[in-house]
């Protein structure tokens, strides 16, 4: 009885043995194969263009020679877009779908120096602490507004910013973009994208780079255009073209 028991065993063993490895050399074959449909770049870097033509809301300059604090630290222009050479396009917000949106300092700081914001875009994660500081004299506010392209949009917050109150804070919970103003000074403004994917801001050579990553596209939106554009990722570096007829004819 005990010698069957041992030939049985023994019959046993090499199936199991089998079984695990085809399960192990299946497991092989299955990360293999993510990995090529879906490979980890070193990094994605690009650059966003804007199409020749004309700007249906070009940027202006304000007179503020009433503005008393202001006035020194002139010229200022509206803020609808920042071209570079050869049309780049700055202060495109660029995202990776799909991608977790890395942690980032608690909180954000947007300051206010010289009657204007430091900072054109921002993007953020939800949940993410932004500090509106000022260092320039005398009353001034923040206002924030959930935007809606076309519309006005729903005040969130009117926060004012004094010498002994130099700074106040906001915690962006929902995803969105959100318009910051001065209801003072009215030129200023910095438009704050508040996604999980994760997202960077163009410079102004409209150069953009994403560190090790295997997103399989990415998603452009600039404030002046009424929609995102989402291309797929086949080469590198990315190129993206904003066409100027599309842009919005004004935006709040």
């Amino acid at each position: 009885m005990v010698l069957r028991r041992r030939q049985r065993l023994q019959q046993m063993l090499p199936r199991r043995a089998n079984w695990s490895v085809s399960l192990w050399l299946a497991w092989i074959f299955a990360i293999l194969l993510l990995t090529a449909l879906n490979p980890v770049r070193a990094e994605i870097t690009g650059k966003v263009f804007l199409s020749t033509g004309e700007l249906p809301n070009p940027d202006v300059e304000i007179d503020v020679s009433k503005q008393e604090n202001c006035r020194e630290h002139a010229p200022f222009h509206t803020q609808n877009w920042r071209i570079g050479a050869d049309r780049a396009l700055g202060d495109v917000v660029v995202t990776l779908p799909g991608v977790p949106a890395p942690a980032l300092p608690d909180p954000i700081i947007l300051r206010k120096e010289n009657c204007r914001f430091d900072r054109r875009v921002i993007v953020i994660p939800p949940g993410t602490r932004v500090r509106f500081e000022t260092r320039d004299p005398g009353l001034q506010n923040v206002r924030g507004i959930r935007h809606e392209h076309g519309k006005l949009g729903r005040n969130l917050f009117n926060f004012g910013l004094t010498e002994r109150t130099p700074a106040r804070e906001y915690t962006f919970d929902q995803s969105g973009i959100y318009r910051v103003e001065s209801d003072i000074y009215r030129w200023m403004r910095c438009w704050i994208v508040v996604t999980n994917d994760y997202g960077v801001v163009t410079d102004e050579d409209g150069q953009f780079t994403f560190p090790q990553s295997a997103a399989a596209s990415v998603r452009f939106w600039h404030p002046q255009f009424p929609q995102s554009y989402e291309l797929s990722v086949t080469s590198e570096p990315v190129q993206f073209t904003f066409q100027t007829a599309d842009a919005s004819p004004a935006v709040p």
